[in-house]
């Protein structure tokens, strides 16, 4: 499924466990690797008086990001993964730069963190990563990004639906990573409390979420562990204990889910547990045809 993964990075310390999760995917993969870091200047040659601060300040940022490519290279080295790395170094708004990137090579996967660094030297991360996952037609995981990485584990995948085109949209993506990572598939479906106030509508909503599931359950190879998992309340915070009481290693949504009443899983879910999961989060884009629907 996954032929090349591309690592954005700004080589700040908290990085590594987002290249940490790129490396590891590809390895599972045997996928390409493609490491890229992004030159971003608050302000252009022609606006700065002095040539020689300009030149001086993008020698600095270029070097910078060199050592940031070379350090994705190395570590794949330091794993001992025969996998094959391209670093690229590019000029201009990281998130732009990323999707541009990925587009142009046909990457299969962009894994990113959530946070880089801070101020002047913020360039990489954080919101670049909300853009990036907004605007990416292909999936993207994100990490939290901690210093020293927070130990892995992929022995439990979960998988959040509505049964909408939008969640569906990550099935595959969830069952062939279960079984690339030789994890239990975990299965989860809410029902939203807000939406469950009166009797009827709770129980044409309990049916829906279980079908949900089951329609996942028919996909998966007789061979894959499976658990399930259906329950009322807050959307995010039923994924989160479900995390939690699973131990799940990777979270993997979809970006737009069911409108009105048949309302949203995704799309908002999504960012919010990107912004407070503390396991990778994998957001699978729905197709362009799907999108408004």
């Amino acid at each position: 499924m996954y032929e090349s993964v591309l690592i954005p990075t700004d080589g700040s310390d908290g990085t590594a466990a987002a290249v940490r999760e790129g490396i590891e995917l590809a390895h599972r993969y045997g996928a390409t690797i493609h490491a890229l870091s992004v030159i971003e200047l608050a302000y252009t040659e022609e606006s700065v008086a002095d040539a020689g601060v300009w030149e001086s300040v993008f020698a600095t940022r270029k070097k910078e990001c060199e050592a940031a490519v070379e350090a994705v290279d190395e570590a794949v080295a330091s794993a001992d993964h025969e996998l094959s790395v391209t670093t690229t170094i590019r000029q201009g708004y990281p998130a732009t730069e990323i999707i541009a990137y990925a587009d142009q090579h046909d990457v299969d996967c962009i894994v990113m963190g959530t946070h880089g660094r801070t101020g002047v030297r913020r360039y990489l991360l954080g919101s670049v990563t909300s853009s990036v996952v907004r605007r990416s037609t292909r999936p993207v995981m994100t990490v939290q990004l901690t210093d020293p990485p927070a130990p892995a584990s992929h022995d439990a995948i979960l998988i959040a639906t509505d049964g909408s085109a939008g969640s569906q949209s990550a099935v595959a993506e969830a069952i062939d990573l279960a079984r690339q990572y030789d994890a239990t598939l975990h299965i989860l479906s809410v029902v939203e409390t807000k939406f469950a106030t009166r009797a009827p509508i709770r129980s044409a909503l309990e049916t829906e979420a279980n079908e949900a599931i089951t329609a996942v359950v028919e996909q998966t190879p007789a061979d894959l562990d499976t658990e399930t998992h259906c329950f009322t309340g807050v959307v995010h915070e039923a994924i989160a204990e479900t995390i939690a009481n699973t131990d799940a290693g990777l979270l993997v949504l979809g970006t737009h889910g069911r409108r009105g009443l048949d309302r949203l899983l995704l799309g908002s879910v999504a960012e919010r547990m990107i912004r407070t999961a503390d396991i990778p989060v994998l957001i699978v884009p729905s197709p362009a045809v799907d999108q408004d629907s």
